[in-house]
């Protein structure tokens, strides 16, 4: 599956080497490895929108696993390294607004889109 970005128009992949290349911007690809797109797919966070706690679901346990919390425009928020198998991440400190939380494995990397209210 291949996530395109509205942004970037006329792509064309070409092998050895791999490039996208679009009217604005060339960019070149390494593919490291391939990945069951149905465990990124189970993956799930509520409520959405949030006041206080993110939860995250997914069949996999969660442990060992780093969460990064950006802004829509990409500046880093939080970091959070979880240990154990809680997947509770705290928003209390955040504004109101719509952000990106990247959940990293050792297996894997998924990006989901929540808003907190106040």
């Amino acid at each position: 599956m291949f996530n395109f970005y509205p942004y970037f128009y006329n792509w064309q992949v070409r092998q050895v080497p791999t490039e996208c290349i679009s009217d604005k911007t060339i960019v070149s690809i390494v593919a490291t490895k391939t990945l069951d797109a149905s465990k990124k797919e189970k993956i799930r966070i509520f409520p959405i929108p949030t006041a206080d706690n993110l939860y995250i679901d997914g069949d996999d346990k969660l442990s060992n696993t780093n969460y990064f919390i950006y802004t829509l425009d990409g500046q880093l928020i939080k970091q959070v390294d979880i240990w154990n198998e809680t997947n509770v991440i705290g928003t209390t400190e955040l504004k109101a607004g719509s952000y990106l939380l990247r959940i990293v494995t050792s297996e894997y990397s998924v990006s989901r889109l929540f808003v907190v209210i106040r």
